[in-house]
């Protein structure tokens, strides 16, 4: 025992020996050695025994040339003989110590228990150092330390510490709690610290306060607290600061067992850590030129595997500055690389972190796990790290009432509130991130890879993480993963992306990730997000050329060959997110995006109750997933986004999709495009046998703009730069054996400059199919819709550029407008395009009400493709058209056969001519059944109204018109009721029980044949 001593006066050696107050004789080699208040315990056989340091005051200077300052400290050495230590309890408490230096020089440094160093030196307050020592039913107490002002030069500087290396403990209690550490500074030379446990470098220095160290060590049954410590200023030059934390490293032997590592109530700052070159914690945290490690509450395991019954606890710590030039930061978090845990939990809640600041030298992170570029940084605050073939088994993970302010990497990462799993994988077990609060997390990059390229290869690089999961060359095999009730502000990500409240499940350097468990994001709120980058490349050619950028806020990413089981329902409720901003690339908002090869079969996908506001997307000279052109951006709210690309196709098989009751208002787009409330089937991108509801969604204020409208070499309608989608399907891969249906939504002020503007509806683009379908429009509602520079505008309708087959279209009970600057506006209606194809399927369009200005359609079937075997109804709809245009109608320009066309019951009128209730033709009708019966219509200006006109170009054949009980009125001449065929005609037409007006000239009730007629009428 060595007990309230005090040390008045200087104590120092220099090339030789010194001592006061020494204890228990031990046997040191060093160079030189200071020490004060010390017990030192060396080849000694110990059974039931204590040893203590107690209530001893260093009031003097304990100084050291050329080897170590020691005071108030227990050393244990084994040696060779490795005499165990059972039994015993060793108490360090009470104790304070003030100005122990260190500056080393050359020689074997405390047995090995913390390195050896050409330039060594080690200064130590207030600690236990266990080396080459078997410790069998021992307690370890550190408690009521005070230590301040303790420095190494060439080594480590170590206050109220406790480490053991190459040692076997078994039943081990460690206890460290109300320790004060306060101006803990270490300098390095070349050498190795920790057995390499710490740092191996040109320029290495270790500043630890209030922890426990473990290196190539065994430790079986260790129950370690940590309790009410508080650690301010600890610097590091070329190595690590360590406040108040447990690690362990290069573990030996099989397995942890009833393990738990506990940290609450501990308070750190200012610690800051520069780096030399070298590698830190055996490459579990940096392998640099310039490297660097601050750790603050946090617990770190590199190798071993953890078994049953144990714990890794964060609660109510406190962190402030923790800085780390070339190399890595982390406050409040843990980090396991190399690790196995079974049977156990992870749980980090109720810690404060803020100013957690990482910047990089030329350097690999994390093995490669997190970069190799010249320059990165990684900065964790109340987060959990897997790396490098982590996993954990039936080890929840909880993540939760957690604030993070102010966490910033350059050059790399940074991370707040959320799990990051790099090559690594969780089984059996449940992700629990909940109420976190994270304001000011940013990430900037500079030049050269991250991640081995898992992440990005570029001039800026960066990944910021809030509230989040990232998964990258991992598996997830979970029963749950949520994220839930997290708040994030004040983010960005300069140079990358920004995952904010959301998952993040990408490819790594592997084979890529997958994912078995049902994904839950609620009630979470972003706002103030941004993200943009210069000059950059990421993986598979994503982003290209000068700006790109990817912020996910509320979202689900699934990227690069993400597997998504049948297991594994995806739900994002209840989200809120405003002022989201990319510039240069994608912003996804209350989300689900899926990229290249990613599938996701029979696993349902429910977006529901998410609002978004104010979010924009722009961009420079760029390529960004898949679009090119001079200035573009996707920004993607409340909606399903499958991009192919032209690498690899997106699938969602047996995968029901709902998205309801959404809320998106003030989006924009600067030269790229928007999904608000919508499902987008890009690329290679395909469909089969799913169910897709887009419900009671509401889109206000949907706008984009844009200076060039061409994409992968193509204009707008094959991918689309300048398209505004709201509560809408756009289908540019491949729909088979699916439903759509489109019902309760509201759409209004949605505009675009240079592309589609669609509101309500369904698009299937150029080379893309449909087969064996059903399309549902119903009670819809869109006003404002529109476009300029004759682009589309549409409005409660389906636009079809590639292949309907065996399919069904209902468009029934919207009401809607549309206006373009042609004949492009169109409302409550099915355009066909040139070259498109409808085959063996239906169309009805029923009970709608709609208008449309500029010669655009309104409750009408526009065919400029192919219809075979097809019935077309239209019945009961309402609508006017202005400037001409058509309404409750067919129009046909291309080819019809072996077809049924009914118009019934509707209501019409056209200004400026027009057709209205009518089939109008200048293609090809054959073998098909026309009727035109009770329907109402006028048109001025001269118009078509309630007949068949098969102009000069046109041909019927063998086909069946009846025009029976219609009302029509036309001025300024027209026709009325009747049919005008100015081309070939041939079978029966029958006009009868029809009443007409025409003023200024007409045709009404009557059959005129300016061309070839043949057949009965």
């Amino acid at each position: 025992m060595v007990t309230g001593n005090r040390a008045p006066a200087r104590v120092s050696a220099s090339g030789g020996k010194g001592g006061a107050g020494l204890g228990l004789a031990g046997s040191l080699e060093l160079v030189s050695t200071a020490q004060a208040n010390t017990v030192g315990l060396d080849a000694l056989q110990i059974r039931g025994s204590q040893v203590h340091v107690l209530q001893n005051q260093v009031q003097g200077f304990v100084n050291a040339v050329g080897g170590a300052a020691t005071a108030n400290t227990v050393l244990v050495s084994g040696g060779a003989a490795r005499r165990p230590l059972t039994d015993s309890r060793i108490v360090v408490s009470g104790n304070t110590a003030g100005n122990v230096e260190a500056i080393g020089g050359k020689g074997a440094l405390a047995m090995g228990a913390i390195g050896s160093l050409q330039l060594p030196g080690r200064a130590t307050a207030n600690g236990v150092l266990v080396n080459e020592s078997d410790l069998r039913r021992t307690q370890i107490a550190g408690t009521g330390n005070t230590a301040h002002d303790v420095q190494s030069v060439g080594g480590a500087a170590l206050a109220n510490a406790t480490t053991l290396a190459r040692s076997n403990a078994e039943d081990l209690n460690v206890t460290q709690s109300g320790n004060t550490a306060r101006n803990v500074r270490a300098g390095g030379g070349t050498g190795g610290v920790g057995g390499g446990f710490v740092a191996q470098a040109d320029l290495t220095g270790v500043a630890t306060a209030n922890t426990f160290t473990a290196a190539g060590s065994q430790v079986r049954g260790a129950r370690i607290t940590q309790q009410g410590n508080d650690a301010n200023g600890l610097w590091a030059m070329g190595g690590s600061a360590l406040a108040n934390t447990v690690n362990l490293a290069d573990y030996q032997g099989s397995d942890l067992r009833q393990y738990q590592a506990v940290q609450t109530g501990n308070k750190a700052s200012a610690v800051e850590a520069s780096g030399g070159s070298g590698s830190l914690l055996k490459g579990a945290l940096a392998d640099v030129q310039m490297s660097a490690s601050a750790l603050a509450n946090a617990i770190s395991v590199q190798r071993g595997s953890i078994e049953g019954a144990t714990q890794h606890v964060l609660s109510g710590n406190t962190a402030d500055t923790v800085q780390a030039v070339g190399g890595a930061a982390a406050a409040n978090s843990i980090w396991l690389q190399d690790s196995t845990t079974r049977q156990s939990h992870l749980t980090v809640t109720g810690n404060t972190a803020s100013h957690i600041d990482t910047a990089g030298g030329r350097a690999t992170i994390g093995g490669g796990a997190v970069g190799a570029f010249e320059r990165n940084g990684r900065a964790l605050a109340n987060s959990v790290a897997l790396d490098h073939q982590s996993s954990l088994q039936n080890a929840p993970v909880t993540v939760s009432g957690n604030t993070s302010r102010n966490v910033q990497g350059s050059g790399g990462l940074a991370s707040a509130g959320s799990l990051l799993m790099s090559n690594a994988q969780v089984q059996n077990t449940t992700v629990r991130i909940a109420g976190n609060n994270a304001d000011g997390v940013r990430a900037s990059g500079f030049s050269n890879s991250v991640g081995g390229g898992l992440l990005y290869a570029s001039k800026q690089d960066a990944i910021a993480l809030a509230n989040s999961l990232g998964v990258f060359d991992s598996r997830v095999d979970a029963s749950a993963v949520s994220i839930s009730g997290n708040r994030a502000s004040q983010l960005s990500a300069q140079g990358g992306m920004l995952n904010a409240n959301s998952v993040s499940i990408e490819k790594g350097d592997g084979s890529g990730s997958t994912l078995s468990a049902a994904v839950t994001l609620s009630g979470n709120t972003a706002n103030q997000v941004s993200t943009g980058a210069s000059r950059s490349t990421g993986p598979g050619g994503v982003y290209s050329e000068e700006s790109v950028a990817r912020a996910a806020t509320n979202a689900v990413v699934l990227k690069d060959g993400v597997q998504v089981d049948s297991a594994s329902p995806l739900t994002v409720t209840g989200n809120t997110a405003t002022q989201v901003g990319a510039v240069g690339g994608t912003a996804l908002v209350n989300a689900l995006a899926a990229y290249r090869g990613a599938r996701i079969a029979g696993s349902p996908i429910t977006l529901s109750g998410n609002r978004a506001s104010d979010i924009t997307t722009g961009g420079a000279y760029n390529q960004a997933v898949g679009l090119g052109s001079a200035k573009n951006g996707i920004l993607v709210s409340n909606g399903v986004y499958l991009d192919g690309g032209d690498q690899g196709g997106v699938r969602l098989s047996a995968a029901p999709v709902t998205i309801s009751g959404n809320s998106a208002q003030s989006l924009r787009a600067d030269g790229g495009r928007i999904n608000a409330n919508a499902l987008a089937i890009n690329g290679n991108g395909s469909v089969d046998g799913t169910a897709m509801q887009i419900t009671g969604n509401r889109a206000t204020d949907v706008r984009s703009e844009g200076s060039e409208d061409t994409a992968f070499g193509h204009a707008w309608k094959n991918r689309g730069v300048g398209i505004a989608s709201a509560n809408a399907v756009q289908v540019l891969g491949a729909l088979r054996a699916s439903s759509l249906q489109l019902a309760g939504n509201t759409a209004s002020g949605v505009s675009a400059e240079k592309g589609v503007a669609m509101a309500n509806s369904v698009t299937v683009d150029d080379g893309a199919s449909t087969d064996g379908s059903q399309t549902l429009i119903s009670g819809n509602q869109a006003d404002q819709v529109s476009t300029r520079d004759k682009k589309t505008a549409l409005a409660n309708s389906l636009y079809n550029e590639g292949r309907i087959a065996a399919s069904n279209v209902n468009i029934t009970g919207n009401q809607g407008g549309a206006q373009a600057s042609s004949d492009d506006a169109a409302a409550n209606s099915v355009r066909n395009r040139a070259g498109a194809g409808l085959s063996g399927s239906s169309v009805a369009i029923v009970g709608n009400r709609g208008q449309a200005s500029q010669k655009g359609t309104v409750n009408s079937l526009d065919n400029q493709g192919q219809i075979a075997a097809s019935q077309i109804t239209v019945l009961g709809n309402n609508g006017n058209a202005q400037g001409g245009g058509t309404v409750n109608s067919v129009l046909n320009r291309s080819a019809i056969a072996g077809s049924q066309i009914q118009i019934l019951g509707n209501h019409g009128s056209t200004r400026g001519g027009g057709t209205v209730n009518s089939v109008d033709n200048e293609g090809r009708i054959g073998g098909t059944q026309i009727a035109i019966v009770g329907n109402t219509g006028s048109a001025t200006g001269g118009g078509v109204v309630n007949s068949v006109r098969n102009g000069r170009r046109g041909s019927i054949a063998g086909s069946n018109i009846a025009i029976l009980g219609n009302h029509g009125t036309a001025s300024g001449g027209g026709l009325v009721n009747s049919v005008d065929n100015q081309g070939v005609l041939s079978g029966r037409i029958a006009i009868m029980g029809n009443r007409g007006t025409a003023t200024q000239g007409g045709t009404v009730n009557s059959v005129v044949n300016k061309g070839v007629l043949t057949g009965a009428w």
